[in-house]
């Protein structure tokens, strides 16, 4: 039986273990959304916390939203035919694109507006109640927009590339759709100026406090300023980080003696909104984590050319990320795991996700000043440069000679821009360094309008380089939503 998610899903019949199960059913948190049994905060808290649970599925920021964007650009590969082949060599079509790419965010998104429907009846008395409410409140609107976000970077065309107020981008649902509605896409303005306003209405609400695996105020003023980023809003988008990036907790950014370490940790310092996985709860063996450990499937690795750019430059602390990879053999060695999912004291799989930290806020910062204030552009850019070399010279002796042999020499041979050579160019590098491994890459060409070149190691038979004319850098509508939903149209160039 076919199942379509927003004719199915968000109409209550859906994607269990037949076709009679109500995804519901699966989770008490989830259930409650819809029964309106959402009576007090400790329950709107259980059903918030079944949002948090879809967005950290392999089927959505665990895994596909991480790996399956990040092959398809230059950074990142697959390495043998398995998991990630069809989005490496863009052999995805209609029939065989991956449906959970849009049913799992459109089922988190279900759970977060059935809790927004209820919240404003929930039983709060005193102060702390009360402002427990508004937070939990705030977190679903926050949790609305990313998602809407996510799903129209994905199957929407670019902003940036123009026409948003007339191309197509996915359907806003912002309160419980019947099961008899048939939902029509909106346009891509539309949706970021949905997704816009429910930032901006959750920033109001939400708490200051660090809340760890939870968007706080911080986090949601750093991801509205990537949607402004990807809007091509460049005023606004400076702006919200920099307000980020004016508070002490959020303008800190992990130290270089504990950047590879911090990775492991079940909260990174600059970690300013994470998906927690634990021993208990994780993506298991689709995670992304698994996916590039060599002793799981070993399939998500660096191309030569980024382990090339990335060893170039010996003191750079993040070379230090890069570890063997399925592809290493014992004569010749291949450092292409990008260690950023080691485990949390744990298998490969307990990881924590991190959705935005704030080195990405510092080059949203670069990026967004550039048009208008070039020593800003170069000031926020260099803060990441510069993490990332020694603060003292490298010496050592000549054994012969006994003189100084000058390895490193700071700070000439840090690697820092200048207001008159800080480019578009020299961004997109850093944050290809910084970001990679993180499904940044082909989101960060894309909306760039530059043409994707893959190296001498990619091995597929086509899409060796991607023009952004190519209708296959937006996914397609899965079948499924076709079939159930006659008012969705599908992506140009799907159509046979």
């Amino acid at each position: 039986m076919k199942k379509g998610l927003l004719y199915t899903l968000l109409g209550l019949s859906l994607l269990g273990a037949s076709c009679s199960d109500s995804f519901l059913d699966e989770d008490p948190s989830n259930k409650l959304g819809v029964e309106g049994s959402i009576k007090t905060v400790i329950q709107a808290q259980y059903a918030i916390d079944g949002v948090y649970d879809q967005m950290s599925s392999q089927e959505y920021w665990g895994n596909n939203y991480i790996s399956n964007f990040d092959v398809m650009a230059d950074d990142m590969r697959a390495s043998e035919s398995g998991r990630l082949d069809d989005y490496y060599r863009y052999t995805f079509y209609t029939e065989s694109s991956d449906a959970a790419m849009w049913t799992r965010p459109y089922r988190a998104l279900k759970n977060a507006v059935s809790l927004l429907d209820v919240i404003d009846d929930v039983e709060a008395e005193g102060d702390d109640a009360i402002a427990d409410k508004n937070d939990i409140k705030g977190q679903a609107l926050a949790l609305r927009a990313l998602i809407h976000f996510d799903l129209v970077r994905t199957f929407g065309k670019p902003y940036t590339h123009g026409d948003a107020a007339t191309a197509l981008g996915v359907p806003i649902v912002t309160t419980k759709v019947n099961f008899d509605e048939k939902p029509a896409r909106n346009t891509v303005e539309e949706v970021y100026t949905q997704v816009i306003k429910d930032f901006e209405d959750a920033i109001a609400l939400l708490s200051s406090d660090p809340n760890t695996g939870r968007i706080n105020k911080l986090a949601a003023k750093a991801l509205l300023a990537k949607v402004y980023l990807y809007k091509g809003d460049m005023t606004n988008a400076l702006a919200y980080a920099e307000e980020v990036l004016s508070e002490p907790a959020g303008a800190a950014i992990m130290a270089r003696e504990d950047y590879v370490s911090e990775w492991g940790n079940p909260k990174m310092s600059e970690a300013l909104f994470e998906l927690v996985n634990s021993s208990e709860d994780n993506p298991g063996l689709e995670s992304v984590g698994y996916l590039s450990d060599p002793d799981g499937y070993g399939q998500f690795v660096a191309t030569d050319d980024f382990i090339k750019k990335l060893t170039d430059s010996e003191y750079d602390i993040r070379g230090k990320l890069l570890a063997e990879d399925e592809l290493s053999t014992e004569d010749k060695p291949r450092m292409g795991r990008v260690m950023k999912y080691p485990g949390n004291g744990g298998p490969s799989y307990t990881t924590n996700i991190r959705i935005i930290r704030t080195s990405e806020v510092y080059l949203i910062a670069a990026e967004a000043a550039l048009a208008s204030d070039k020593n800003k552009a170069a000031s926020y850019l260099n803060a990441i440069i510069t993490r990332a070399y020694p603060k003292e010279d490298i010496i050592i002796k000549d054994e012969d000679t006994e003189e100084d042999i000058i390895l490193f020499d700071y700070p000439s041979d840090v690697p820092t821009v200048t207001p008159a050579s800080v480019d578009l160019a020299s961004i997109l590098y850093e944050r290809s360094l910084e970001l990679v491994a993180e499904g940044h890459r082909f989101h960060d060409l894309v909306r760039n309008n530059i043409t994707i070149q893959r190296g001498d190691d990619y091995w597929g038979n086509s899409y060796k380089d991607i023009e952004m004319t190519d209708h296959k850098i937006i996914q397609p509508i899965p079948r499924i939503e076709l079939d159930a939903n006659t008012n969705m149209v599908q992506n140009p160039g799907y159509e046979s």
